[in-house]
């Protein structure tokens, strides 16, 4: 995802840059319009196969049982909430970092959650339900 979102925000980088030497080459410009439709596939096939649905996977294998029901809620809804406000804010980045400098600031919001994931999420591969409490508690 990050590579993707770095990858569009290069490309209106570029197109921003050549707007600015007072001269738009259609045909050097459209030479590359298959940039921002390669990174926003790769986006949505990264978030479809990867983030998304291991987020919501490991929102029941995190809580013990007694709490799941009033952790995967709290989870849920701060979810949602991360999402608006990434939603609300980027027309103010665009506005303040222009197009490219508000894809580069979400791809490396998405390098510090990767980094986030493989430093303090343990590992569940192959494990039962009531073998990962202990895991996820001495994380805690």
């Amino acid at each position: 995802m990050s590579l993707a979102l770095a990858g569009f925000g290069s490309y209106a980088y570029y197109v921003s840059q050549t707007q600015n030497l007072g001269y738009v080459d259609s045909a050097v410009v459209g030479q590359h319009d298959w940039i921002p439709l390669l990174c926003v596939l790769v986006f949505t096939t990264a978030l479809a196969l990867g983030i998304s649905p291991i987020s919501w996977l490991l929102i029941g294998e995190l809580f013990p049982l007694e709490y799941r029901g009033l952790g995967s809620s709290i989870s849920t809804s701060f979810s949602y909430f991360c999402a608006f406000f990434g939603i609300k804010l980027f027309m103010d980045f665009q506005q303040s970092l222009g197009l490219h400098g508000a894809f580069w600031f979400y791809a490396a919001v998405a390098v510090c959650g990767l980094c986030f994931v493989v430093c303090c999420v343990p590992e569940t591969k192959g494990k039962q339900l009531d073998e990962m409490n202990p895991d996820y508690a001495q994380a805690r």
